[in-house]
């Protein structure tokens, strides 16, 4: 996840949970919530993930590809960039080049792709990303009965 020393992993039952996140909110830093467990009525655990991140203004992530997963992601407060590409761009390169995403707006990242998103606004931005199992479309038959 990231690069090593890019981020802070802790659970809710950590009890410096609370200061942990409001300092890195005072510092800037991305935060993300990741609900890993999503579980069906039955028991089972479903192949997806959800994270909600905030993303201070002026904020890059670090370049990245996801190897195994279909990632959707959904701005739900502020502006976001977002951009493909195999080689690393500057903040200027990344404006010109990338898509600006609002409110309500979605990308979706296909399994390879290498990509980052950033926040170069003035103001926080807020977006919730679905990740779920890159398995064919043959397997994902419509199941309503």
């Amino acid at each position: 996840m990231g690069e090593e020393g890019q981020c802070i992993k802790l659970k809710v039952d950590n009890p410096d949970f609370l200061e942990v996140v409001m300092r890195a909110r005072i510092d800037g830093n991305e935060i993300r919530w990741y609900y890993r467990k999503i579980v069906t009525s039955n028991g089972t655990q479903a192949p997806v993930k959800v994270i909600i991140t905030e993303i201070p203004p002026g904020h890059i992530q670090s370049w990245h590809t996801h190897e195994n997963i279909h990632e959707i992601s959904r701005v739900d407060e502020g502006q976001i960039w977002v951009i493909d590409a195999p080689e690393t761009f500057s903040r200027e390169e990344i404006v010109k080049r990338g898509i600006a995403l609002s409110e309500g707006d979605m990308v979706v990242e296909d399994p390879g792709t290498r990509h980052t998103i950033a926040n170069l606004s003035v103001k926080p931005a807020l977006f919730t990303t679905i990740q779920v199992a890159n398995i064919p479309i043959e397997q994902f038959n419509v199941d309503w009965k």
